[in-house]
């Protein structure tokens, strides 16, 4: 066997298992990673058959590994279609998916009873050369299988693209069928037609497959890892703003948000997580229309006064801010989610309903903030000092915060 394409196809079988594992790895409940993760291993295998075929030491060694690839190449064909039907994001009725794999059975049972029905072998130059049998119709139904399951998959990666509402999905559709086409004509050209004017040409085997599982790779996996997702760093710059922050994902749930944020309506951390961002504010602030019409319309960001619902189980009570929403777009023009920030319209009344700060508790917050000891304040209030550090101890926990710095911070938010 040619050396350059053995080493080829060695080179095929590695990528295209690193490639597969990389995808499921990420994503194990994705049934689009099951299926290219399938779809590699499939690939990878055929790629072995293939080495393992070209180089048999006898007839009968060659028409074990030529069934074996068989069987594999055309349940490739089979779960490939699969694929992009899945890509189209319609569930197709459980009885379609069944009947997707029939004819791949059928062409496997055909070969695997008579493998000369489909191909024949001729060794020539230390390796063995596939012959299409051009005088059979199974090989004929092995080809049309092969080019209308090609075209199918065409069809729902065109149907794909023209659904598609964002650039990146335009581009995906563009390159997953430019992609698909290319690799299934170098497949037939290499292994059906040219064999028909010289077969003593090269085996390409299945090494072909390696671009296409690259290319495959690249448009559907490597364009959706570029989705809106907080990285550490802007988390934790996040987490340090004294505003209110959270960040919603374009279906506007929310995807993280910062210790301000969860704090002031009362969430414990990543109790947002998820939400929508009807659940969190007033019914009668419908901000979702507002995002819809930021993210169709030319602007980059919208403000506005918004009221945010406390998180209470037998009250209703919220809290009003100043807010603005600022559009996050990729680097393909599309929005991929939204920024809010919102700054409490803050003062005593609404400094107690949110930590539920009593009377007492607030006046001891007042003199705190100004300097005076716990002695002093004792003895402002006419109580013990002993008495004025619980109720400090409790404002602490009631605020989440260590001591007299953090107070400083919280409270300056609401302007005490």
């Amino acid at each position: 066997m040619n050396i350059f394409l053995y080493n080829l196809e060695f080179l095929g079988i590695i990528i295209c298992l690193f490639l597969g594992f990389y995808a499921i790895v990420r994503d194990r409940r994705s049934i689009q990673r099951r299926l290219f993760f399938i779809i590699c291993i499939l690939l990878a295998l055929a790629n072995l058959t293939a080495i393992l075929g070209y180089t048999a030491p006898s007839r009968e060694c060659i028409f074990f590994w030529s069934q074996s690839g068989s069987c594999l190449v055309n349940s490739f064909y089979a779960v490939n279609l699969h694929f992009y039907l899945n890509l189209l994001r319609k569930k197709p009725p459980p009885w379609v998916i069944p009947l997707l794999y029939v004819p791949a059975l059928v062409i496997i049972v055909a070969f695997a009873l008579d493998p000369l029905s489909v191909l024949d072998y001729t060794f020539l130059a230390g390796e063995w050369k596939m012959i299409p049998n051009y005088g059979s119709r199974w090989f004929y139904a092995a080809a049309g299988y092969v080019v209308l399951y090609t075209l199918f998959a065409v069809v729902a990666i065109a149907a794909f693209g023209i659904g598609a509402e964002s650039n990146k999905e335009k581009l995906q559709a563009k390159l997953l069928m430019a992609n698909l086409i290319l690799s299934t004509l170098i497949g037939i050209f290499g292994l059906w037609v040219i064999p028909f004017f010289d077969y003593r040409i090269p085996n390409i085997g299945a090494a072909y497959h390696l671009a296409y599982a690259v290319g495959l790779f690249f448009s559907v996996f490597y364009l959706k890892f570029l989705d809106l997702k907080p990285s550490i760093v802007a988390e934790e710059i996040i987490a340090n703003i004294g505003d209110m922050v959270v960040l919603l994902g374009p279906d506007l749930k929310v995807l993280s948000a910062n210790a301000a944020f969860q704090e002031t309506l009362g969430y414990s951390r990543g109790g947002l997580k998820g939400r929508h961002v009807r659940d969190i504010i007033d019914e009668q602030d419908d901000i979702a229309a507002d995002i819809d019409l930021l993210k169709k319309g030319p602007a980059r960001k919208l403000q506005r006064p918004l009221r945010y619902r406390i998180n209470r189980k037998k009250e209703r009570e919220y809290i009003s801010t100043d807010s603005y929403v600022s559009k996050v777009t990729d680097r393909f023009a599309d929005v991929i989610g939204f920024l809010m920030i919102s700054r409490v319209n803050a003062g005593r009344k609404q400094f107690q309903v949110i930590h539920r700060i009593t009377d007492r508790e607030l006046e001891i917050v007042d003199l705190t903030l100004e300097g005076l000891s716990s002695t002093d304040i004792g003895a402002r209030l006419g109580i013990s000092a002993r008495t004025v550090q619980s109720h400090q101890e409790h404002v602490y926990q009631k605020l989440g915060v260590t001591g007299k710095v953090e107070l400083v911070r919280v409270a300056h938010r609401f302007n005490l």
